[in-house]
């Protein structure tokens, strides 16, 4: 009796597990339903109706859902960064209709996608993504993290660069930086026999930052960050991904190869500060001083973005 009774016991949790699952494939074969013909609300509430976070594939469509919301579409993505000019990268992106935010709710519809991918593991490197998931499963997943953190870093640099015709400085906004700089970065801007701001660069002086990237404030800061979190992520990503020969993805590659040569601003200003660039979720972001935000900043979004 007591091996009956544990016989239906484990068969009940069986049938228990195989349901939950069926309700899961079900919950992403209509959202993804709906996510072909553009219903991001009606993808998400389906979604919640059976969450699997271990799920790779639940993960990737519930990150689109929330790109859904932001107006991001890689196919459409793919065909815009097409024979893009990689000489004047962060310039370039900001002119794509992707990058384009008249404010910051489809900037922070896109921070939930990445956040979805970012929290899918508890150390987050690309590394632990193929461990956790396995290797086809995870490089899927960290494709599609790259995608998103070239499209948050375009964003940030159309948004908070006050940017218009790939010119930082030139749309309707006041300000020519990114950030107002007020510790010792802010030395930069004078004369300086190891590092000084082009004056080709629409930035020129501290103190004209973007009203929300005060980093002061905790929204400004959290901002910033978004700032910090996809630049290090395209560099996490970029080193551990199989690219193929697609040259839809030979063109990302490239990309996030032209964003990486710009490590060597920050080493080269202060050498001691390569850390900053494990630095991959907002958690681990809070934690930086204003310097270190303000060095990444100036070194990635203002060097690259003139």
């Amino acid at each position: 009796m007591v091996r009956f009774t544990f016989l239906i016991l484990l068969l009940s949790l069986i049938s228990c597990g195989s349901s939950q699952d069926e309700k899961v494939a079900s919950s992403i074969d209509r959202a993804q339903t709906y996510l072909s013909k553009g219903k991001c609300d009606e993808a998400l509430k389906e979604l919640n109706e059976a969450r699997d976070l271990e799920n790779a594939v639940y993960l990737q469509v519930l990150a689109s859902a929330y790109a859904c919301k932001g107006d991001v579409e890689i196919v459409n993505v793919i065909t815009e960064i097409q024979n893009i000019n990689t000489n004047n990268v962060f310039g370039e992106l900001s002119k794509k209709s992707f990058a384009v935010s008249a404010n910051l709710t489809q900037f922070n519809q896109l921070k939930k996608s990445l956040d979805v991918i970012l929290s899918s593991t508890e150390v987050v490197s690309q590394d632990a993504r193929d461990e956790q998931f396995g290797k086809r499963k995870g490089q899927d997943l960290g494709m599609q993290l790259l995608f998103y953190s070239v499209i948050q870093a375009a964003k940030f640099t159309n948004y908070f660069g006050n940017a218009a015709n790939g010119k930082k400085g030139n749309h309707t906004g006041t300000n020519l930086c990114f950030l107002a700089y007020t510790t010792d970065v802010a030395n930069l801007f004078n004369p300086n026999p190891l590092y000084t701001i082009p004056a080709s660069n629409a930035c020129q002086a501290a103190g004209d930052g973007h009203p929300d990237l005060d980093i002061t404030t905790t929204s400004g800061r959290a901002n910033a960050c978004q700032g910090v979190i996809a630049i290090n992520n395209v560099l996490d990503t970029l080193g551990s991904l199989d690219f193929g020969d697609s040259q839809e993805l030979k063109v990302l590659k490239d990309i996030s190869e032209k964003i990486s040569t710009l490590k060597a601003i920050l080493i080269s200003i202060d050498p001691s500060l390569t850390y900053l660039f494990d630095v991959r979720n907002a958690g681990d972001c809070s934690e930086l001083d204003d310097r270190e935000i303000e060095l990444f900043v100036f070194t990635f979004f203002e060097m690259g973005f003139e």
